[in-house]
């Protein structure tokens, strides 16, 4: 028999080898470990999350809020009136926050109805439902506009603002002006919009002549601003 088979045997076989190979292994885990907590709480961000009460609707409404099954996820234990408003990063303690370990991105979200006093906040990963994450749009920050279809035979169709956000605690924004109608998605899935001022009301600027204006709005009123 080859001896360089015999020692090869008897060394992998042994119990001290053994022991050294399962040390290996746990080291590899333990590391592995490390990195993943690395990952989750020293890459993550974290973001305002809230959701408004919506007694100032009617039952139609309400409904959709309700059994929406298209759009947002509805956070639990964090009901306030203050989550329509613009919210104050020197007061933390008073707001709810989460962490977001996969995208480093916060939301904003409202319904594009008049006066609108109901919103969400959230990370992007967790408020968002799962069909709308894939959208490359929803992905760079802004304020895009979107559809939720009647879930139900009596429910009524509502659209949708969202606004991204990088950073930590970055959606405390006040909501804005909703895009006043008529408007049409054509055959568009997500519309982007933005206020040319700002206590504008949200304008879409997904078209080219749209966003043509809207930039040169933008670049008028800076240059105003820097001579005024």
């Amino acid at each position: 028999m080859n001896k360089n088979f015999i020692f090869s045997y008897t060394k992998t076989n042994s119990p001290l080898f053994r022991f050294a190979d399962e040390i290996m292994k746990f080291s590899s885990f333990a590391l592995f470990l490390v990195q993943l907590f690395f990952a989750r709480n020293v890459l993550a961000i974290n973001c305002i999350t809230c959701i408004s009460p919506d007694t100032q609707y009617g039952a139609a409404v309400r409904r959709q809020f309700a059994t929406q099954t298209d759009v947002f996820l509805r956070p639990h234990g964090v009901t306030t009136p203050n989550c329509s408003k613009e919210l104050n990063l020197d007061r933390l303690d008073q707001m709810d926050a989460q962490i977001c370990a996969k995208d480093s991105m916060c939301v904003t979200l409202f319904p594009n109805l008049p006066n609108t006093t109901f919103a969400a906040r959230g990370c992007f990963e967790q408020l968002l439902r799962y069909n709308l994450r894939g959208y490359a749009e929803l992905r760079s920050q802004g304020c895009y506009m979107v559809q939720s279809l009647p879930a139900f035979q009596n429910n009524i169709p509502i659209d949708y603002v969202i606004c991204t956000c990088n950073g930590n605690y970055c959606n405390t924004m006040p909501i804005p002006s909703t895009v006043p109608k008529p408007y049409s998605f054509g055959t568009s899935k997500i519309l982007q919009v933005s206020s040319i001022y700002p206590e504008g009301p949200l304008q879409i600027i997904s078209s080219s002549v749209s966003r043509f204006i809207y930039l040169s709005a933008t670049v008028i009123l800076f240059i105003i601003s820097i001579y005024l």
